[in-house]
């Protein structure tokens, strides 16, 4: 089963080489394409992506769209795999979830875990999912879309004029084209967002390690990453 990973890219080049080269030779994934707005992160991410467009940052479901769409012309895999530059999934993911897309148009992971590397410390926590309204819903990090769900919406899984709720809108739109969603939890499929006091970061570490968004603190979190993402330790200053 062939695989494309699409990434919008935005700066954070010391992460962006160890997130390309985990998921072409440790996922596995077929096709990585990248998605750039600017020539300095052009010159970058060509050093080591072999698929690279040129899109504006914004609206940035308008850029994620331009890189599906660019996957969906050129390669017409058999699955999509939605990861951003700071997401990473253990090395065996993709051999334990594609099977799981059988009889589903999407599959995702209820839960994930952070870590944070910062000056002077590293910080690992876990968060368990959303909870409420969106209770169920599988997160945006490691989200697997069919062939066919992503040739009903012709290759554009968003809203053009979308810069916030990315996940949320992916859900609604697969859901409005009939797609069924499956929430896997599987504990051994792990996935990782890290975050870094060098670059913006999408995750709000902080208010999941002080449980404004109630999550699980692991410490520095040090032995689990060399266990799992060795190349996290990499990205230290």
């Amino acid at each position: 089963m062939t695989t494309a990973a699409i990434i919008p890219v935005k700066g954070r080049h010391e992460l962006l080489c160890h997130t390309v080269a985990r998921l072409r030779y440790k996922n596995k994934v077929d096709y990585v394409v990248c998605v750039v707005s600017n020539e300095e992160d052009l010159f970058f991410t060509s050093l080591y992506c072999d698929h690279v467009i040129m899109h504006p940052n914004n609206p940035l479901a308008m850029k994620w769209n331009a890189g599906f769409e660019y996957a969906y012309h050129h390669f017409d895999p058999d699955a999509y795999l939605f990861v951003g530059s700071s997401d990473w999934l253990c090395d065996d993911y993709l051999d334990k979830m594609l099977p799981e897309l059988d009889g589903y148009d999407m599959i995702g992971k209820p839960d994930m875990h952070l870590f944070d590397v910062g000056r002077y410390d590293t910080r690992l926590c876990y968060w368990w999912g959303y909870d409420g309204d969106r209770q169920g819903e599988p997160i945006g990090i490691g989200r697997l879309l069919t062939r066919s769900i992503v040739h009903k919406m012709k290759g554009r899984p968003f809203l053009d004029y979308i810069d916030n709720g990315l996940d949320y809108n992916m859900l609604q739109h697969v859901l409005s084209f009939g797609g069924k969603v499956g929430l896997i939890e599987n504990k051994e499929a792990v996935t990782l967002s890290l975050s870094c006091y060098l670059w913006p970061n999408k995750h709000r570490f902080d208010e999941h390690w002080r449980g404004q968004l109630p999550s699980l603190p692991m410490g520095d979190g040090r032995g689990w990453m060399m266990r799992l993402f060795p190349e996290g330790l990499n990205i230290l200053p």
